[in-house]
């Protein structure tokens, strides 16, 4: 993500959007709920009086009889807001193909240790090469630079595939992509933002960390990234598209600028598709310093588009970090409980639940389950070597991007740790309903090589793909990919390739991604897509690459 270096005085006073929220004690079934504040009804309109891009609290006549959900005594507390939504056509083929001014930036540091990551011992890792062969890449193309539409390092590269386009974003630029890989326009997030006149930061003050997906229930594009001008308040701009078709004439989008906070950072956002609605998480700075907990956002599928987008938020306490929301590439249902996990100890996960009651915000609940689920110990991963170049960091205090629901409701995600000397991919698909773990894996095939900075996806036949860097200090960061079939046996993968080779290493900043991903294209069920960084030269001039695969027999 990029950063300003100008640290506010601290203090800051806070708004009436502000978050009210304390932590929840360590250890015991968390549940959240708000009893005072909620949106009248099931109404889509918002208040009267609204300031521009300000989610202002609603009110429910009804929210004094809204039963308390057990737990509320930990004091989390779950807000409703609607968000003022600014409508433009815009001919996103037709604007000026012009990258973001070059800055220098500061990344922030780890939010969230992992309890006992620095001790333990990785189990469960599969050291042996695989012997199959992937799925043969039938798109292999550039995506965005550093040298033309790159502001800073790292460059947070995010894509997503839809019906017709695949979009990339990169710190702090966008671009559209045919899904046979030509690059249709690429322009940077000021540019497009600015056509919706909001009159706040997001305007032309985007600052990184970009994410792009493709929600299948709505038909819609979602483009986002952060907006935090010098001083506060720290804003979220997201873009919604009114539908798919978005390169073969002028289309409508909405874009909902909103304050997430007033006196915090909402680092590293993550945006995931769920049921009723989209799933945001970020973590929380406060004055860009202090780490005081993850919060996460829940935006009502059918307000998108609308003059007054719904919304509900809730906050945890500094003891947990880098929480991330379960994302699913089918239609999602229409009610249920969004899950969420995060890496709490060297053999445990948490899971959580995100209902929510889009009538009453007092009905909604946030919980930890009591018991952390038991995984196999590991280590969390350092530095990667390059090279030629900077030592590389892994960000394995986090789970990567993104927690992808199966078609069979199963959970899927990875992170990165540490294998004797060199890093590798620990995945895992997880039952939520049950919390049982059904396959774990550490992937570090013992050829000296580095393995991080992943990404998971799984097709509509259970096959399953992880894309990744991979380096060493005798080899230049590359991009690979690892797969296996639903068929294979248990907690393997059975085959890898190259996307691309390798030819540079990174200087001068040791951050590195922050994240890639991968994505399956809605209109078959079957297609990954995948896009991550290397370089070509010795220096700064990050390049990425937009990759697509299907597996033989899925259709």
């Amino acid at each position: 993500m990029t950063r300003k270096r100008s640290i506010p005085a601290a203090g800051a006073v806070l708004t009436a959007l502000a978050i009210l929220a304390t932590g929840c004690s360590s250890g015991a079934d968390h549940k959240a709920s708000d009893h005072t504040s909620t949106s009248q009804g099931d109404s889509d309109s918002a208040p009267d009086g609204d300031a521009p891009g300000i989610g202002v609290p609603g009110e429910d006549p009804d929210a004094e009889n809204a039963p308390i959900a057990p737990g509320y005594e930990h004091g989390t507390k779950i807000t409703a807001l609607q968000i003022k939504g600014y409508r433009a056509k815009i001919d996103l083929m037709g604007l000026s193909s012009t990258g973001p001014a070059k800055k220098p930036w500061a990344e922030l540091g780890s939010p969230h240790q992992v309890k006992g990551g620095e001790d333990a011992t990785t189990v469960g890792v599969q050291s042996s090469a695989p012997a199959g062969s992937p799925p043969a890449l039938k798109v292999n193309v550039a995506g965005l630079d550093y040298a033309h539409f790159g502001a800073g390092h790292p460059p947070d590269t995010s894509g997503a595939v839809g019906p017709n386009n695949f979009i990339q974003t990169v710190n702090t630029s966008i671009g559209i992509y045919s899904k046979t890989g030509t690059q249709q326009n690429a322009f940077s997030f000021n540019t497009f933002f600015t056509q919706f006149h909001t009159g706040t930061p997001c305007d032309n003050q985007n600052g990184g960390d970009p994410q792009v997906i493709f929600d299948q229930p709505s038909n819609r594009w979602i483009v986002a990234d952060l907006s935090y001008p010098s001083g506060g308040p720290y804003y979220f701009c997201m873009a919604v598209s009114d539908g798919p078709n978005i390169s073969s004439s002028p289309s409508d989008w909405t874009l909902y600028p909103y304050i997430a906070s007033a006196d915090s950072l909402n680092d590293y956002p993550k945006i995931a598709s769920g049921p009723s609605g989209l799933y945001l998480t970020s973590n929380m700075f406060y004055h860009f310093q202090s780490f005081t907990g993850a919060q996460v956002w829940a935006f009502k599928r059918s307000s998108l588009g609308t003059a007054s987008l719904k919304a509900q938020t809730v906050k945890t306490s500094s003891a947990y970090g880098s929480l991330l929301a379960a994302n699913s590439y089918s239609a999602t249902a229409t009610k249920g409980v969004e899950y969420l996990t995060s890496l709490e100890t060297s053999t445990k996960i948490g899971l959580w639940k995100y209902k929510v009651n889009w009538k009453h915000v007092g009905r909604s609940t946030f919980t930890q389950t009591p018991q952390l689920i038991t995984v196999n110990s590991y280590q969390t991963a350092g530095s990667v070597p390059e090279q030629g170049g900077s030592a590389l960091d892994t960000l394995s205090d986090r789970p990567m991007y993104a927690l992808q629901q199966a078609k069979d409701g199963t959970l899927w995600f990875d992170h990165s740790v540490q294998v004797g000397s060199q890093a590798g991919v620990r995945w895992y698909q997880i039952n939520p309903a049950t919390a049982a773990v059904l396959q774990q894996n550490t992937y570090a095939p013992n050829d000296g090589l580095s393995r991080w900075m992943g990404s998971v996806a799984v097709d509509k036949n259970g096959n399953m793909a992880v894309g990744f860097n991979t380096s060493s200090s005798t080899a230049h960061p590359s991009i690979n990919y690892a797969t296996r079939l639903a068929g294979d046996p248990a907690n393997q993968l059975t085959a890898e390739g190259n996307i691309a080779a390798g030819t540079g290493s990174q200087t001068g900043t040791s951050r590195w991604g922050d994240y890639s991903q991968m994505s399956i294209d809605p209109s078959d069920g079957c297609t990954f897509w995948y896009t991550g960084e290397y370089y070509l030269t010795l220096g700064g001039d990050w390049q990425t690459k937009i990759a697509a695969f299907t597996f033989p027999g899925c259709s």
